[in-house]
């Protein structure tokens, strides 16, 4: 810790308060967004698109044959095809806006910003102590690195899970009309989550191994050499 720098350390004061004010702003703008859709009758989901005859940005859905009440899907340009979707198959992701929506389907469609706001607020809470030590120039505590885990699940929760939850009310919405052709609720997995929550997880093995113990070991190994001496 002593090793780095005063504009690390000042680096390392700013960011702790920094990442909690920017979590509380995430949670309360999701907070915001599900209490606004509550008042809404209609949502707009997610949807996969497999086929469009590009013929404006709003296109009429049919289902048997008949124009669909009440639902329709917007995202696609005129003479166009929707924005590719590199995560999913088909022409791309589109929304499906329907009227008569039930308030669960309303809430779920925006619960993926509440989500990340919580996820993003708990994970800077949690970091906070430990920039607050390398601010500070001191070393890490026992109880840091566990503090880095719950970083790593708050990356799965906010960039892997939340995003998720749209496409459970785009399946419910789905469900509700028989005969959709052409559209889909196959969510895309954003996969990358997990690799940068690995990377988080090392780092906290990382702040393990550089934590001091009061018998003066470093870790799990330096206390079962003290031990063993």
């Amino acid at each position: 810790m002593t090793s780095l720098g005063p504009r690390s350390r000042r680096l390392a004061a700013v960011l702790g308060p920094f990442l909690v004010v920017v979590g509380a702003v995430a949670l309360l703008v999701g907070v915001a967004h599900c209490v606004a859709v509550l008042q809404e009758d209609d949502v707009a989901v997610p949807v996969h698109l497999h086929a469009s005859d590009g013929r404006g940005a709003w296109l009429q859905l049919e289902v048997e044959g008949r124009p669909a009440s009440g639902v329709w899907v917007s995202g696609v340009p005129t003479g166009g095809l929707p924005a590719a979707d590199p995560y999913g198959f088909g022409l791309g992701v589109a929304e499906l806006h329907t009227r008569g929506a039930t308030p669960v389907e309303r809430v779920l469609a925006r619960a993926d910003l509440l989500v990340r706001g919580i996820a993003l607020l708990v994970a800077a809470l949690a970091l906070r102590p430990v920039l607050a030590a390398v601010a500070r120039g001191a070393s890490f505590r026992p109880g840091h690195d566990r503090r880095v885990h719950v970083v790593a699940v708050c990356v799965v929760l906010g960039a892997y899970a939340a995003p998720l939850l749209p496409w459970l009310a785009t399946a419910s919405v789905l469900a509700r009309f028989d005969d959709l052709h052409g559209l889909s609720a196959s969510p895309p997995h954003h996969v990358e989550a997990f690799v940068v929550a690995l990377l988080v997880v090392l780092v906290g093995g990382l702040v393990r191994a550089s934590t001091p113990y009061p018998d003066g070991g470093s870790g799990r190994g330096g206390r079962a050499a003290t031990i063993g001496a």
